[in-house]
């Protein structure tokens, strides 16, 4: 039993010390701190701000990309699409709930998807960006009319609407 007491000496115990040092340390590298409300206040208020100011609009019907995006039906049970900058509620339509053919344009501007027939993400918000031809434009138009018949016109999808860096980098 000595020999066992005799081999733990002060040595181990730094060395034990150093490595539950060296541990937290890795750990609290890769894991930093989440500032608190109370650490930077101005920061929260701003973003809280923010916050209300994006409800606001979007009860008065005024989105922008950002806004748009977030009734996708995964961050939100509604589902909005919007045609021509005019944002309809789909919430009730099949088609476009999740498993349904039109689920994957939700939560976008896709009038460019519905006038070429495509689902590619690459047409989502381009409405006013990408030329149309003749026939493109009448299946625009008529899409148009079926979802100002058949859905609830809840905004308007404005494109200058300010939106942080940030925001810009998720749609």
């Amino acid at each position: 039993m000595e020999h066992i007491f005799e081999s733990f000496n002060a040595t181990w115990i730094a060395y034990a010390i150093a490595a539950v040092v060296i541990i937290w340390q890795v750990y609290d590298f890769f894991n930093p701190k989440k500032p608190t409300p109370n650490a930077q206040p101005e920061i929260y208020q701003r973003l809280e701000e923010i916050k209300r100011q994006r409800r606001e609009r979007n009860e008065k019907g005024v989105f922008n990309y950002k806004d748009l995006t977030k009734y996708n039906g995964f961050n939100n049970p509604q589902l909005y699409i919007a045609i021509k900058n005019d944002v309809f509620d789909v919430s009730n339509s099949t088609d476009f709930q999740e498993g349904g053919p039109y689920q994957p344009l939700v939560g976008n501007e896709v009038s460019v998807n519905f006038a070429k027939c495509v689902g590619d993400p690459e047409y989502f918000f381009k409405y006013g960006e990408v030329e149309l031809t003749e026939e493109e434009t009448k299946q625009l138009e008529a899409t148009y009319a079926a979802f100002k018949a058949n859905y609830k016109k809840v905004g308007t999808l404005y494109k200058n609407l300010p939106m942080s860096d940030n925001d810009k980098k998720h749609i």
